[in-house]
């Protein structure tokens, strides 16, 4: 596994709650942000594969969840 350093300036009073969640979840700086980024990735994927879908489902006509539902049922 490759790894890079980062190197970030962040707001006092993010360091500060940063600082109170690597103290409750008890992991390092490093971890927690790392664990933070790849959440933030994960959430964004999730975001965009709605978006395609809903797309995809407008161009199959569905306009609404009661749409697709009618028609499954």
């Amino acid at each position: 596994m490759c790894i890079t350093t980062l190197t970030i300036s962040i707001p006092d009073d993010v360091e500060k709650q940063l600082q109170g969640f690597c103290d409750k979840e008890h992991c390092s700086f490093e971890q927690a942000i790392c664990d933070i980024l790849r959440r933030q990735f994960r959430i964004r994927q999730f975001q965009t594969l709605g978006e395609q879908s809903q797309k995809l489902s407008k161009n199959l006509g569905y306009d609404s969840e009661d749409d697709l539902l009618r028609d499954i049922s």
